[in-house]
């Protein structure tokens, strides 16, 4: 799916509150979510340029061309890169504000549309800001992965821009997934993201064993629930390729429950298999994506 991302002058514009430091920090997260998402072609960007440089960003209604043209330094050469780079990265967009308000709206599993903003604009439609951080990119693309999930062998060459930190076994490209694909993809991609994002980093600080985090775990992110029996049962040993011919045999026992599908219908079971993790890893193996082992 192509995500078509519009920049125009709304997306800079100030939130009335800031500190110079804080819009500097923000345009400097722009530009990492920016590099980020340019290391896959499936995102695009575009800039209408009318009004832009007039688009006040600082206090004391200080404007994109102020910050530009005047010799008073209000932000870092950073910052200003970045507008300067908008040209050169961005295709040429004529649409006006209405029009792109429309536009926003069309939407199939080929494609999506989304205007980035610094601050969340009360006069664009909520669902089609993307917040421009990589987390705010990562939630706008996972969104769209969940709504529009494909099949099994699309949905996990997917998965590997979004949760990066994930090793998810290419086995369910061909048994497992598709299980569960069209009836749990939004709940697949929302439990995901919370291991992806928190699993690791939670489970480091956590004072306690496995069996006795993932109850935890599964409550604070909302999760149906979570367990861990330890009963060595060869079924969950998978072999992870590391490249170069090398391979890891990994124990995926621990798993997250889903007790119902994305409809809510009750008794429509999922599970996502990983392993035992070290607390200090870096990245979780997930074996199986299934309704049950």
């Amino acid at each position: 799916m192509i995500a078509h991302l519009y920049i125009c002058d709304q997306s800079f514009v100030y939130n009335g509150q800031d500190s110079d430091c804080e819009v500097e920090r923000k345009l400097l997260e722009f530009k990492l979510m920016v590099n980020r998402a340019k290391l896959y072609r499936d995102n695009e960007f575009y800039f209408n340029n009318n009004q832009f440089t007039n688009t006040v960003i600082l206090s004391n209604k200080v404007t994109i061309a102020d910050v530009l043209n005047t010799g008073e330094r209000r932000l870092g050469r950073d910052s200003m890169n970045l507008f300067l780079s908008l040209f050169k990265i961005c295709k040429k967009c004529t649409l006006s504000k209405n029009e792109l308000v429309e536009y926003l709206e069309l939407e199939d599993e080929t494609q999506c549309n989304g205007i980035l903003v610094l601050n969340e604009q009360d006069d664009l439609p909520k669902s089609h800001q993307v917040i421009s951080t990589v987390k705010g990119w990562l939630t706008f693309r996972r969104f769209y992965l969940g709504k529009y999930p494909g099949n099994a062998t699309y949905f996990l060459e997917e998965s590997k821009k979004y949760f990066t930190e994930l090793r998810i076994h290419e086995h369910n490209k061909d048994k497992y997934l598709k299980e569960i694909l069209l009836t749990h993809s939004r709940r697949i991609v929302a439990y995901l993201s919370a291991l992806n994002d928190n699993f690791l980093l939670d489970y480091t600080s956590f004072i306690g064993d496995l069996i006795q985090f993932l109850p935890a775990f599964s409550a604070k992110y909302g999760l149906d629930d979570a367990s861990f029996e330890g009963k060595k049962d060869s079924k969950f040993k998978c072999s992870f390729l590391l490249g170069e011919g090398k391979t890891i045999e990994v124990y995926c026992e621990p798993h997250l429950k889903m007790y119902a599908d994305d409809v809510g219908n009750k008794n429509q079971h999922g599970r996502i298999y990983f392993n035992v993790p070290r607390k200090g890893d870096e990245i979780l193996y997930v074996g199986f994506i299934c309704r049950h082992l």
